[in-house]
C-alpha cells in the first residue's frame, strides 16, 4: 500500500497558514475533505469542493474515487471550504511512497499558524477578529475574545490535529 503526503495551504491570509497531511492511497476525497477538517481545526459544517484537473468533486458527487485513481506525485489542486466564508486552500502532493510500520493513516505531519475559527467571515473577518483581538482596547475586545474563546492565531499543535482528524473520521 502507498501513502500520500499532502501539503494544504490557505490561499490569501498572511502570515501563511498550512499544513502537511498523510493519507492512504485507498482514502476517498471525503475523506481527505474530513482530514483537512481536522487539521485545519475545523467542524465540517460546511460544504465543500475539490477541483482536481477541471473536475469538481463534492459532497454530492456520486462517484467516489480514491486517492490513487485521481492524484500523483506532484499534483497540485484546490480545496474549497464553507461557500459563504469561501475558503480556498491550494493542495500539493508531495510525496508518494510505500507504506511503511511508522505511517499512520490520516494524521498531521506539521503546520503552522492556527486556521480561522468557523464562521468568522472569511479573509476580511477573520483579520477583522485578529485586529481586535491585539487591541484591549477596542470596544468590541471583550465580545470578541468571548465569542473566540481560547483562540490564538499563532498556536498550532500537530498533535491535536491528528486528534482531530481521528475523531472526524471515527464519527462519519
Amino acid at each position: 500500500m502507498k501513502v500520500y503526503e499532502i501539503e494544504i495551504e490557505l490561499s490569501g491570509i498572511k502570515p501563511r497558514i498550512w499544513r502537511k497531511v498523510i493519507i492512504e492511497e485507498t482514502a476517498t476525497l471525503d475523506m481527505l475533505h474530513l482530514t483537512i477538517q481536522g487539521a485545519m481545526g475545523w467542524l465540517n459544517y460546511h460544504s465543500y469542493d475539490f477541483n482536481i484537473d477541471g473536475q469538481v468533486f463534492n459532497e454530492l458527487t456520486e462517484t467516489r474515487p480514491v486517492m490513487s485513481d485521481i492524484l500523483k506525485r506532484g499534483e497540485t489542486f484546490e480545496y474549497r471550504y464553507d461557500m459563504g466564508d469561501d475558503w480556498l486552500h491550494q493542495l500539493k502532493v508531495t510525496e508518494v511512497r510505500d507504506h511503511t510500520r511508522f505511517d499512520t493513516y490520516q494524521k498531521c505531519t506539521a503546520g503552522e499558524q492556527a486556521c480561522p475559527p468557523e464562521d468568522c467571515g472569511g479573509i476580511p473577518g477573520y483579520e477583522q477578529l485578529c485586529k481586535i483581538l491585539r487591541n484591549n482596547n477596542h470596544p468590541e475586545h471583550s465580545s470578541m475574545k468571548k465569542w473566540a474563546g481560547a483562540f490564538d492565531p499563532e498556536i498550532f499543535s500537530v498533535t491535536q490535529a491528528s486528534a482531530m482528524i481521528s475523531a472526524l473520521l471515527v464519527l462519519s
